[in-house]
């Protein structure tokens, strides 16, 4: 007999996952009892046990654990079990020889059609990441658009989020490749996106489409989901600036529209400002071709129309790009998601000059290495954000500052929340006084600044609550 205990201790919630998954494999495969033989166990849990259990095992995972009982089979097909589907390289496959390759895997129809007719009408939400196997991809899409079409019935009613993500980056002996979506894929997907219905979050990202087949691709995405999609996401949409201005006419209640900066001009600004549309995320990554801004007078004229409009713009992944700054644009956030971009003098004075009345928000939430010298790093260039941005009330830095910097951020702005790195800070007091400040003041800030201790409490006090600094793994988690 076995004695099994299972521990979760606060703040290892992903090592407790391992655990029960390694804990319901020993049960499928017959090599542990729970509590002796013939004694009542995990069987005789709340269903909301065994939901929360499933939710954290993968397909295969879970039929293996339904196998160990009825309780635990009738929780296999609990609509919460299944309300997120993922398609990753190894889901619904299986392995078949091939005489040059070796052993492959391929998308097996037979298991496809049985995980939607069994459980599709479950999901919720679907999720499709990039994998090199082009083909397991197409036949997904191919079955998918099949089962949704040969029903009367809409067969997915709860559906209501949709993520594909094309992977349009490979690797060979020639080195890093970038290509597209097209031919038989492109067909797939459209044919896919004319039978989905319902659905509220739309995302196709890396599609990077030649200008021949941009056409009719937003159209297959509105025949049937004009009036329900909320959220629209298309990154990367195309390999070369193209502006999007069938966007306007194919999408009635568009609340979100995040796309490259290469699909926008003045013409599109000035109609996205006809519409319902509150916010317009413009996203940089390593894939974003060049581009120019929208013209100062189109953003002017745009926030005339729709003072309701509000814009955010960032730059994510290992680019060597700079962030492309829109002119008088209504932007409130900024965010910088890469670690090889540095807040520098330049990048907050146009930042200043142009955001100052309507910057709200301003990120840094990748790790950057830099200098320790006061000279080299971005503390002068902060404090200058946080004190002529009057609406800033969100800031979060990565980059090394000292504990006197983080004093200055809570005094003298206007922040509502200030995000900063525990080993980022050096304990240091290496500001010169400045001619507003009273020696008091100035001598007060420098002591507090050679403590961590004595920082935190000082910062507490100006906001009234709780603060404290963030560890690597409570910052990455913002």
């Amino acid at each position: 007999m076995h004695k099994l205990q299972v521990g979760i201790m606060p703040g290892r919630r992903r090592n407790a996952h391992v655990r029960i998954i390694g804990l319901l494999a020993h049960i499928a495969t017959g090599k542990m009892t729970l509590n002796g033989e013939n004694q009542p166990g995990w069987e005789d849990l709340p269903e909301i046990i065994f939901e929360e259990i499933y939710s954290y095992l993968t397909p295969k995972q879970r039929h293996l654990a339904s196998q160990v009982c009825s309780t635990w089979y009738a929780a296999f097909y609990s609509p919460r079990v299944w309300e997120t589907f993922i398609l990753e390289k190894k889901s619904l496959t299986r392995r078949r020889f091939n005489f040059f390759k070796g052993i492959q895997r391929e998308l097996c129809p037979r298991k496809t059609q049985m995980c939607l007719y069994q459980v599709g009408r479950y999901f919720k939400k679907m999720k499709i990441v990039p994998t090199i196997d082009y083909f397991n991809v197409y036949e997904f899409l191919r079955i998918l658009q099949a089962f949704l079409s040969f029903y009367e019935d809409y067969p997915m009613p709860l559906l209501k989020t949709f993520h594909f993500t094309f992977a349009c980056e490979s690797f060979d002996i020639s080195g890093r490749q970038i290509h597209g979506t097209g031919g038989k894929m492109l067909e797939g997907l459209k044919s896919l996106m004319e039978a989905l219905n319902g659905v509220k979050y739309f995302t196709v990202n890396q599609l990077m489409l030649a200008n021949d087949d941009l056409d009719g691709v937003l159209e297959s995405v509105s025949k049937q989901c004009s009036q329900s999609i909320i959220r629209l996401e298309i990154l990367d949409f195309s390999s070369s600036p193209y502006p999007l201005t069938a966007i306007v006419n194919c999408f009635e209640n568009l609340q979100t529209l995040v796309l490259g900066p290469h699909n926008v001009d003045d013409e599109v600004v000035l109609l996205l400002a006809g519409t319902v549309l509150n916010e317009l995320q413009l996203v940089q990554d390593r894939y974003t071709c060049d581009a120019l801004p929208v013209s100062a007078d189109a953003w002017r004229l745009a926030r005339e129309m729709a003072p309701h409009l509000k814009v955010s713009l960032e730059i994510r992944g290992r680019t060597k790009d700079e962030l492309l700054l829109q002119p008088h644009a209504p932007v409130y956030k900024i965010v910088l998601a890469t670690p090889t971009y540095r807040i520098t003098d330049l990048l907050m004075t146009s930042v200043i000059y142009n955001y100052q009345s309507t910057l709200e928000i301003f990120a840094q939430k990748v790790f950057v290495r830099g200098s320790r010298s006061f000279h080299d790093r971005c503390d002068t260039s902060v404090l200058s954000l946080v004190r002529h941005c009057p609406k800033l009330h969100t800031l979060i830095v990565s980059e090394r500052m000292s504990t006197m910097t983080v004093i200055l951020l809570a005094e003298e702005g206007n922040l509502e929340n200030l995000y900063v790195r525990r080993y980022a800070l050096i304990k240091k007091a290496d500001w010169p006084r400045c001619s507003n400040w009273t020696m008091e003041f100035y001598r007060g800030v420098k002591y507090s600044a050679w403590s961590y201790g004595r920082t935190r409490e000082r910062i507490e006090k100006i906001y009234d609550k709780r603060w404290s600094f963030l560890r690597d793994k409570q910052f990455s988690a913002l």
